[in-house]
């Protein structure tokens, strides 16, 4: 019987990983073969966002890993289900069931997830070193009195985890007026993915994973260059084509009014100024003040460009101050850590994707 109760395992058998599931490896396709944006879902060997690269296009035909299985990172090990055909960057360990279902998954991501700590960099949850992993699991006998694992207790032990989701949505709607519950309810609700895969967890406890994030510095991410300093004596103030004055306000986003000159600065890029220090993304076209660096990356978009921002004033706020001012040498010289999509050959990049998926999640 399902309770909210410390889980009786007492009926949970052993069992050796291959001789329940069907184990294979994710065909490597090169990022060289990867073509821009499209709607092929595209995963890596690590955990950032659930292991999702982005969507892409690809350069020819590819046949595609298909849906319903367990895809593990080689490095994290966590394990994610996979509802929808996908492409792998990286050789990912696939595991599949013709009893899987996305509710049951749930369930084994959860279990497989406890086994995390017996890998590591050297030691990767690789196909061939899963089919050996032991796990215990729910079972029950079957027709010939042998034991079998208890798909039906895996599914609606889930099943009655979701339902507490939806009791939780149903308080929600009712406490819309009072802001301290309406503020932990929406941290919950928003998070149902990861309460249903840690089953029972406070979810508040947990934080942000950054053991896939690497270090790299300003310079090795962007451009930055001197934006042409326009004075407020030149400004032109009519009512046509008015553009973004970025100045080095620490508010509203950097922008002290708009005017009708001729933009002296292309959009999507970041800006921050040598006083304040405080990194902005900047959509449209724009005309700067006095000792405003423009920081630009070809992979730049307007949520990637959030993320950047948020994480770089991280830093800034830390190492600048009066008297030490942010100026190119120094910007340029800062490091930062940005969660990464890491190759099979220990070189790694920023995974953009992830950032994309991130702050778009984040403003739905």
């Amino acid at each position: 019987m399902l309770s909210n109760n410390k889980i009786d395992t007492s009926n949970w058998i052993e069992y050796r990983v291959g001789d329940i599931f069907e184990i294979t490896t994710t065909k490597h396709i090169s990022k060289e073969n990867i073509v821009g944006d499209g709607k092929i879902l595209t995963i890596t060997g690590g955990k950032c966002n659930y292991g999702i690269s982005g969507y892409y296009g690809l350069d020819k035909e590819y046949t595609l890993e298909e849906k319903n299985c367990i895809t593990f990172c080689r490095t994290s090990c966590d394990c994610f289900y996979r509802d929808q055909k996908f492409i792998g960057i990286d050789s990912v360990a696939c595991l599949r069931h013709e009893k899987l279902n996305k509710t049951n998954a749930q369930f084994l991501c959860s279990i497989f997830g406890k086994e995390n700590n017996k890998y590591s960099f050297g030691r990767k949850r690789l196909a061939n070193v899963l089919v050996d992993e032991r796990i215990k699991l729910p079972s029950k006998l079957n027709s010939e009195g042998k034991y079998e694992p208890n798909w039906q207790y895996m599914e609606d032990f889930i099943k009655q985890k979701e339902k507490g989701i939806e009791d939780l949505k149903y308080v929600y709607t009712r406490n819309q007026s009072y802001p301290q519950i309406r503020k932990g309810l929406e941290f919950c609700l928003n998070n149902n993915e990861r309460i249903r895969n840690i089953l029972n967890k406070d979810v508040k406890n947990e934080k942000l994973d950054t053991s896939d994030w690497k270090e790299y510095k300003i310079s090795d991410l962007f451009s930055i260059n001197l934006a042409t300093r326009v004075i407020q004596e030149q400004l032109i103030d009519t009512e046509k084509n008015k553009k973004p004055y970025i100045t080095r306000s620490i508010e509203n986003n950097g922008c002290s009014g708009y005017y009708s000159n001729e933009a002296t600065e292309k959009g999507n890029a970041l800006i921050i100024g040598t006083q304040g220090a405080t990194v902005f993304y900047q959509k449209d076209d724009f005309i700067t003040g006095a000792d405003i660096r423009v920081l630009r990356n070809e992979n730049l978009t307007k949520n990637i460009g959030l993320y950047l921002a948020t994480i770089i004033n991280i830093n800034s706020k830390k190492k600048f101050k009066f008297g030490y001012e942010c100026n190119s040498e120094r910007i340029s010289n800062m490091s930062i850590k940005l969660p990464s999509i890491i190759h099979e050959d220990g070189s790694y990049e920023p995974d953009w994707g992830y950032m994309e998926s991130y702050i778009k999640k984040f403003l739905e």
